[in-house]
């Protein structure tokens, strides 16, 4: 700015009769020269990047097992590889009781629970560490709190925007999509307001002709996790023992509008057609202080646009900690949960205004993907429209 202050007021000076006027111009042009050629020399930092950290990823409820506690090692942001496992480790939990649970490596890196053993609210759990070259690691103490309930759930029509980039030319356009909002009012208690977070997977159901004389089908059906489409996955109350209005998921009601989602819409050149029903399942996980502060982190983080003005990024709050005072933390958590599941299928009346919600046994089993030719799986729900 005080360049060009400077040289426009040197233009309001007379032209000639001010031996100021000249000379001063001639400064203020030469300037901006004289600092790019001061400027020539590229400063190169060399960074020093830590890898190979250890990161721990586990979550203990209090449902029947097995339950896993996954071990690897870090990468450098941007590498596509796998995470390397932590292999030949010793991992234990233990109990506000000084009980004692081995857990056994099924994969490589993968450590798992007995399969009769589940968490109990109101226990204290932690996580115990030893790597092959005697490296060792401890959480802090993980107290299971109490289970939440569900006191509403309901929907509502809605909008959602999504971006796709075009087969045609490559560009990103948007698409406004009409849908369904899913909603949920949690309770907990006066002495345990809500603390918690969510996941939220759909299950939609299509069939498929394999023959037409005699028609023969077979009954498919994809599930995936849909909660990377609300605005965030945790939520609390600190004044009041209800949260409400926590909206869970979104779906559009165009079968074609899925492709957004992530579910593929064509078999060939054959259009899937995913009519009703809509099968929705959530998790609700109810969680201590330790674990609402790593996700909540997350979602943050998440959330960010990517633009000069946001802040940098820290790192994520763990609670597994080298018990050599000279020695790196772990990165990652020991999340300690009790968890309540529900099934429903979500049945949009547009022309009446009106979305029901119909509960389903818990459905939290149903495998990812699958097909089942002339026949139903058992927990197959309603037909096709």
């Amino acid at each position: 700015m005080m360049l060009f202050t400077e040289i426009n007021n040197a233009s309001k000076l007379p032209s000639k009769g001010n031996a100021l006027t000249g000379p001063k111009v001639l400064v203020l042009f030469l300037l901006p020269a004289l600092l790019f050629s001061a400027c020539r020399d590229i400063y190169e930092p060399e960074l020093k990047v830590q890898q190979n950290f250890t990161v721990v990823e586990g979550l203990i409820t209090d449902e029947e097992g097995p339950h896993r506690i996954r071990l690897s090692k870090s990468s450098v942001f941007g590498d596509q590889a796998n995470p390397e496992p932590i292999r030949d480790a010793r991992v234990l939990l233990t109990n506000s009781h000084n009980d004692t649970i081995s857990l056994l490596e099924a994969s490589p890196g993968a450590y798992y629970t007995p399969q009769e053993f589940k968490g109990v609210p109101g226990e204290t759990y932690v996580l115990h560490i030893e790597k092959n070259n005697g490296t060792l690691y401890r959480s802090d103490p993980q107290e299971m709190r109490q289970p939440l309930q569900k006191d509403t759930v309901y929907g509502e029509f809605g909008s959602q925007l999504f971006y796709y980039e075009s087969e045609v030319s490559g560009d990103f356009i948007q698409d406004d999509v009409e849908g369904v909002n899913m909603f949920v009012n949690v309770s907990g208690s006066d002495e345990q307001p809500p603390l918690f977070r969510f996941s939220t997977s759909m299950v939609l159901q299509y069939s498929v002709m394999v023959s037409w004389n005699p028609p023969e089908y077979d009954f498919c059906w994809t599930r995936r996790l849909i909660t990377d489409f609300v605005d965030k996955d945790v939520g609390r109350s600190t004044d009041s023992p209800v949260s409400e209005r926590n909206r869970f998921a979104f779906f559009p009601l165009n079968t074609r509008a899925m492709r957004h989602m992530g579910y593929k819409i064509n078999i060939g050149d054959t259009h899937i057609s995913y009519e009703a029903p809509r099968l929705l399942i959530h998790s609700l996980y109810s969680l201590n202080e330790d674990a609402y502060a790593f996700h909540e982190a997350r979602n943050e983080q998440l959330d960010d646009d990517n633009t000069i003005f946001d802040p940098v990024d820290p790192q994520l709050p763990g609670n597994v900690f080298n018990t050599a005072d000279e020695g790196p933390d772990a990165l990652g958590v020991f999340e300690v949960s009790s968890v309540r599941r529900i099934s429903m299928n979500v049945r949009p009346r547009v022309a009446v205004d009106k979305i029901e919600v119909d509960f389903q046994d818990c459905m939290y089993d149903v495998p990812s993907a699958g097909c089942m030719f002339m026949d139903q799986p058992d927990w197959w729900v309603g037909g096709f429209n």
